[in-house]
């Protein structure tokens, strides 16, 4: 679980500045990846942010 928290930070954190580089998006989705989630796990990470924007 503590996998999961580290990747709503670090979607948090690129999004501080407003905007998200593809890089960065992709950075995340290869971390989540490399821990077993699977790609559309960490999308719904980065809907979630959007929404609570």
């Amino acid at each position: 679980m503590i996998v999961l928290e580290q990747l709503k930070l670090l979607v948090n954190l690129a999004r501080i500045d407003g905007t998200m580089g593809g890089n960065e998006r992709n950075y995340i989705i290869n971390i989540g990846k490399a821990h077993g989630f699977p790609e559309s796990s960490v999308e719904t990470l980065f809907t979630q942010a959007t929404k609570r924007l």
